[in-house]
């Protein structure tokens, strides 16, 4: 697996690439993800049961399956807002 050096600096670039410039926090373990949610927060992961887990704690969770699909979902809920 990378580490975690390797998989923020991606993930920052993606960001970078699609346009959101938002403020983000990149967290190493999945299992912590939870612990960032509010109801002011989105996480964006390509797991499900991570999303649920998020989404339960309060969080906005957005489940990755393409770029398309991701960022329409960004911009509805920006849109809400």
């Amino acid at each position: 697996f990378p580490s975690h050096d390797i998989t923020f600096y991606r993930k920052k670039l993606w960001l970078i690439a699609n346009g959101i410039f938002y403020k983000r926090n990149i967290v190493p373990s999945r299992s912590l993800k939870k612990k960032y949610a509010t109801y002011q927060s989105i996480l964006i992961d390509g797991t499900e049961d991570v999303i649920d887990s998020f989404n339960e704690a309060g969080g906005v969770g957005i489940l990755h399956k393409n770029v398309t699909d991701t960022i329409q979902t960004l911009n509805k809920i920006f849109k809400n807002h």
